[in-house]
C-alpha cells in the first residue's frame, strides 16, 4: 500500500519590500532545519510573479502529525515570532490530501 502524504500550503507570505532579502535567507534557514526532521518529504519556495514580494510555500509531509510537530518546534515558533515584523500579513496554512502519495509529486 502506497503511503498517503500530507501537503501543507501557506499561502501568499506578503513580504514587506525592504525585508525580502532577509526573508529568503531565514527561508533558506528554515528548509535547512525541516529536510531533519521526520516526515518532511520536500519544500519549494516558489514567488507570485503577479505580485511584488510575495511567495508561497509548499511543502510535503508523510502525515499531518509529522507537520504538526515542526509547528510545535522551538525554529517554528522563532521564525513565527519573526515574521511579525517582516510579513504585510499573517499567513495561513491549508491541507490538501493527495489521494496517493504520488499524486504528492
Amino acid at each position: 500500500m502506497e503511503e498517503i502524504a500530507v501537503v501543507t500550503l501557506g499561502l501568499q507570505y506578503a513580504v514587506k519590500p525592504e525585508r525580502e532579502e532577509e526573508f529568503l535567507e531565514r527561508v533558506a534557514a528554515v528548509n535547512m532545519f525541516v529536510q531533519s526532521l521526520r516526515g518532511h518529504r520536500e519544500t519549494v519556495l516558489a514567488k507570485v510573479v503577479s505580485q511584488p514580494c510575495t511567495y508561497l510555500v509548499l511543502s510535503a509531509w508523510t502525515d499531518e502529525q509529522a507537520f504538526l510537530a515542526f509547528l510545535r518546534s522551538d525554529m517554528f515558533n522563532a521564525t513565527k515570532a519573526w515574521g511579525r515584523d517582516v510579513l504585510e500579513e499573517v499567513p495561513r496554512h491549508t491541507f490538501w490530501y493527495p489521494r496517493t502519495a504520488a499524486d504528492a509529486h
